[in-house]
């Protein structure tokens, strides 16, 4: 069974694999043999991701040659088309209608233009277009004098952001329903969408206006760490205590917020020094104003040598002062990104062995990147988002405010694609342009003006009972025809009412209309109902499995040491450290491993001491004979195993496999447990979990052995597992 979801943002190369896949479907012996299914849901007017290679008339082609072959294979084949709605008011659905029902707003799908039905036909819903933002306007002033006061470029931009906020938060304070007639508004049910999250500074502009107007803000839903300015500020500590000699770190430290200096203090510092910066400090005479910044960071120095990357951060952010002072800096909003530099150091520790230069390569090089899930049902906040990041979700009100932006020919490619070709225009004037590029060129800037109409298509139906479209003019130019403010002005202001607003210089354009039925009534008796569920969904699921802990009638099936027991904390996490040394070191090249341990371990004051006798174990288990290839190149950790064992689904986990040529070596690590004496007295929820992994992986690779180990980390001891101690547990 070949289930395709979002297909309409599938790319070429990925439907040539479906193809490879499911080419038997439909020819040979695999036509008549037991029900093969191909089950693909898409919207192509939703297809906006083909800057990852999506077609949208892909879509439509591989449908017509799915049932080509389908039907010459004597097979069913049905198209189930989906025409009605069941999110958005009937309003909106007009508005939606209305916009995209002209020619010149064609999706680029060649096909007609869309019409919805209204499942909640009786719902009410409205529509707003607000004037556009041009922000406070000044006189220009005599060109030859002197500005007096500095004039903001993205002045209308950020009173955009500031009225939006007003505008929430004067709707939570006076209870305006999410529609005429409907509840009352909640934080929760705003998301504010943007088309794209580069180029502009919106979003953190109106999270920054929201939480200063006191409205609940879920914070972006992607964030670059290291582009965070409070992440600066922290990575820039960093750094100083990796080079203290380094002067532009020393001063960009010194100027940040944990000590605040300002230019005149940063001048008398280092105006004449005669060595480094860091020196000037240490010996500067006027003790009692920079002695104090001496200490401190020379107390950051002694203990970054002694304590991890979160930690470090940690304790500076909370003991040092540093978030608060941070906060008073750059607004509340800093504390989101603050969060999440704690987070990544956290996750970043557990994926590689503590180091702070790592941490800020990793940080910098982009793998720090924050992704949040938006559609957290139970958390009253305002959404804020990319049109990108909320496809699929929903919102009963949605406001658009970056609908003025205009297509450059900033936004065409360097190089272009004609077929196998490729081709590289030396101009793209309109004028200057070869004959060979310019078709192509055409072509592209037709289908990305296509894509950008499928993106507002994609904003405008997210929302369930309320649209708002805003924008703002910073330049006082005339702003494009097609951009999305004038796109949807344009076609809906006839039917739309003026309506005068104390918030608004000129009227706003609304329209609206009040429910005529409760939400709860039966849907129309026009639409069209599913039709019956077949047989098969109402099967019931097969019992799962995750792998669970036996009954108690194994006895004490996982014995642990008594914390009572003297020095029983030292051995667990020492046994905890060589159970992460086996789980790091063999991705070490092995003329690396035995320092790339030793910096591991010397990050921890309290294993430092026996650092060295902790290496020698851990060492000597990646070189076991027996089970060094379980290591060795080609393995895995944390190896995901999934499978059935007679009705049960298994679920399982293995913490190192190595599927080899000629056998298959597994071994499960036990941390805290005390070893026993041989293979037969190991607790029987060991032997039962380990008999289930055998059982699976036979099934995988029925004609190759498979020999299983137990690893006690705090001996440590690999203990190998005959195939007589499983053989009563074996499902």
């Amino acid at each position: 069974h070949v289930l395709i979801d979002e297909a309409q943002d599938t790319s070429p190369s990925q439907w040539g694999l479906i193809e490879a896949l499911t080419g038997e479907f439909f020819a040979g012996e695999g036509a008549g043999e037991e029900a093969r299914t191909l089950f693909a849901v898409g919207d192509p007017k939703q297809s906006i991701f083909r800057f990852q290679g999506a077609e949208p008339k892909k879509f439509e082609e591989m449908r017509r040659e799915f049932e080509t072959r389908a039907k010459g294979a004597g097979q069913r084949w049905e198209d189930v088309p989906l025409q009605v709605s069941f999110r958005a008011a009937p309003v909106l659905l007009e508005a939606v209608d209305a916009v995209f029902a002209d020619e010149e707003m064609d999706l680029g799908l060649g096909g007609t233009a869309p019409r919805h039905r209204a499942s909640r036909a009786g719902a009410g819903g409205r529509v707003e277009i607000w004037p556009l933002e041009t922000g406070e306007k000044r006189d220009p002033g005599d060109p030859f004098e002197p500005p007096i006061e500095y004039s903001r470029e993205d002045a209308a931009e950020t009173a955009l952001a500031d009225r939006v906020a007003r505008r929430i938060a004067g709707w939570l304070a006076g209870g305006e329903p999410v529609a005429p007639g409907g509840r009352p508004m909640r934080a929760g049910d705003i998301m504010i969408l943007l088309p794209r999250r580069s180029g502009r500074a919106f979003i953190p502009r109106v999270i920054a206006a929201l939480k200063q107007a006191g409205v609940p803000v879920a914070g972006i839903d992607r964030m670059t760490l290291a582009e965070e300015l409070a992440v600066m500020d922290l990575a820039a500590i960093g750094d100083f205590v990796l080079l203290p000699e380094d002067d532009l770190t020393l001063a960009t430290v010194l100027k940040g917020p944990l000590f605040g200096f300002d230019d005149a203090a940063l001048f008398e510092l280092a105006h004449g020094r005669k060595g480094t910066l860091w020196a000037a400090l240490r010996s500067h005479p006027d003790t009692e104003r920079f002695g104090p910044c001496f200490e401190a960071l020379g107390a950051l120095l002694g203990k970054a040598d002694f304590i991890g990357v979160h930690a470090f951060f940690a304790d500076l952010l909370a003991e040092g002062g540093l978030r608060r002072k941070i906060a008073a800096r750059l607004g509340e909003e800093a504390n989101d990104p603050i969060d999440e530099f704690l987070n990544a150091a956290l996750d970043y520790e557990r994926r590689h062995a503590s180091s702070l230069q790592g941490f800020l390569q990793w940080l910098r090089s982009g793998e720090a990147e924050v992704k949040r899930q938006l559609d957290q049902r139970g958390r009253n906040e305002v959404r804020v988002s990319t049109v990108h990041g909320a496809k699929g979700l929903e919102a009963p009100v949605v406001i658009l405010p970056d609908t003025t932006g205009r297509r450059t020919a900033q936004h065409d490619p360097n190089l272009l694609r004609k077929g196998d070709l490729l081709l590289w225009p030396p101009s793209k004037a309109k004028d200057a342009i070869d004959p060979h590029s310019e078709p192509v060129l055409k072509a592209h800037r037709e289908a990305d003006a296509g894509e950008r109409r499928r993106l507002l298509y994609v904003a405008m139906t997210r929302a369930a009972d309320r649209l708002v479209i805003c924008g703002w003019n910073n330049s006082g130019r005339e702003l494009p025809e097609d951009c999305w403010y004038h796109a949807v002005r344009n076609r809906l202001a006839d039917s739309m009412t003026p309506e005068d607003d104390p918030d608004f210089d000129e009227p706003l354009l609304a329209m609206e209309r009040r429910a005529e039925q409760s939400e709860d009534e039966e849907p129309a008796a026009d639409l069209e109902l599913p039709p019956p569920l077949p047989g098969w969904a109402r099967r019931p699921v097969p019992p799962g499995a995750l792998m669970a802990a036996p009954d108690g009638d194994d006895g004490e099936a996982f014995p642990v040491a008594s914390p009572l027991r003297g020095g029983s904390v030292g051995r667990f996490r020492r046994g905890r450290a060589i159970h992460k040394l086996l789980e790091l070191l063999p991705e070490v090249p092995p003329e690396r491993r035995v320092e790339t341990a030793r910096r591991f371990l010397a990050a921890d004051p309290e294993l430092a001491g026996g650092a060295e006798a902790t290496i020698r174990e851990a060492m000597a288990v990646l070189d076991d004979p027996a089970f060094r290839p379980v290591f060795g190149p080609g393995s895995r950790a944390e190896a995901p195993l999934v499978g059935r064992i007679g009705g049960e689904i298994v679920s399982a986990r293995i913490d190192r496999l190595a599927l080899l040529p000629e056998e298959t070596l597994i071994v499960d690590f036990k941390s805290g447990r005390a070893p026993p004496a041989g293979p037969a007295e190991a607790p029987a929820a060991y032997l039962r979990q380990l008999a289930r992994y055998v059982a699976l992986l036979r099934q995988m690779r029925p004609d190759r052995p498979v020999r299983a180990a137990l690893l006690w980390t705090e001996a440590p001891l690999l203990m190998p597992i005959p195939e007589s101690c499983l053989a009563p547990y074996m499902p």
